[in-house]
């Protein structure tokens, strides 16, 4: 009985936040993320994509 106290409780804390939050905007797997993400940074500059190292 413990372990469905626990399970319980946890629910009781995860369940509000999973119905009040947004929704996950999906993204192509390898890429930078979603292109409403840049919205984020956009006031600071924007967002910078790192360059991969070039060998000499």
């Amino acid at each position: 009985m413990v372990v469905l106290s626990i399970l319980s409780s946890a629910w009781a804390v995860v369940e509000p936040v999973l119905k009040s939050h947004y929704r996950a905007i999906l993204y192509k797997r390898g890429s930078w993320g979603p292109k409403e993400a840049d919205a984020l940074f956009a006031t600071d500059g924007g967002w910078h994509k790192p360059l991969p190292k070039q060998s000499t």
